[in-house]
């Protein structure tokens, strides 16, 4: 059970930021008015993208950093249930997640920054001296 998670300010200069991982054979249940509430997650902080060092999905040992405010990890047979308060209505905010950057998202997906509900990336909103070279 989910109730009243408050996360903010998650940084890594150089490698991968996570709000929340849920795993293999995980069942979640958000409850609540502010079940979820996952502020400023930034990945690879430190890592101009500007430099003409580009990373590609592969360049191991070091990815492509992903930040992502909700990160599920699983497959079809060890599968991630996220369940929400049957009570509550459409407009209570159950999940608020806003300025999470990288230089990817999930799954190295450019436009999806969690895996559960919106994600309020507004420019106005999401300006910040910690992160100057990501597009939000």
């Amino acid at each position: 059970i989910m109730n009243n998670i408050y996360l903010n300010n998650i940084i890594s200069n150089t490698g991968l930021s996570y709000g929340i991982a849920l795993w293999y054979d995980t069942q979640v249940t958000v409850l609540g008015n502010n079940g979820i509430d996952i502020n400023n997650v930034f990945a690879g902080k430190e890592l101009d993208d500007t430099s003409g060092n580009k990373f590609t999905e592969d360049s191991y040992p070091n990815l492509i950093p992903e930040a992502c405010a909700v990160r599920i990890y699983d497959d079809e047979l060890y599968q991630v249930v996220v369940n929400y308060d049957e009570n509550e209505n459409e407009n209570d905010n159950l999940i608020s997640q806003k300025c999470i950057a990288g230089h990817t998202g999930c799954l190295f997906d450019h436009t999806m920054y969690s895996h559960i509900g919106n994600v309020n990336n507004d420019e106005q909103e999401c300006v910040n001296n910690l992160a100057p070279n990501y597009d939000i």
